[in-house]
């Protein structure tokens, strides 16, 4: 992660616990992933804990795994306007 210019080497990142990054189709689910085998993963150094899945998209057992090896959850989500409403039960599988 590069630093810039208006921080210094004794600034902290902020932390996202609680967050989410969202994926709505292949290509960023695999971004996610890739991030996620980084030794300097932007999303856990951010403290990302959620991915949120929209609609229909399937992840792969291997990004399923990926996910769970780095303590993320995976949530179904369905956008409405311009938030995100997390789906449970039968809409959330």
């Amino acid at each position: 992660m590069q630093i810039l210019e208006n921080f210094d080497g004794n600034s902290a990142l902020p932390k996202f616990t609680q967050s989410f990054v969202t994926a709505k189709n292949n290509q960023e689910l695999s971004v996610i992933s890739t991030d996620l085998q980084s030794e300097s993963s932007i999303l856990l150094n951010l403290g990302i804990e959620n991915i949120a899945i929209q609609g229909n998209l399937s992840p792969s057992l291997s990004q399923v795994q990926i996910a769970g090896a780095n303590g993320l959850a995976l949530q179904r989500v369905n956008k409405v306007e311009d938030s995100f409403n997390i789906l449970s039960g039968s809409e959330g599988r």
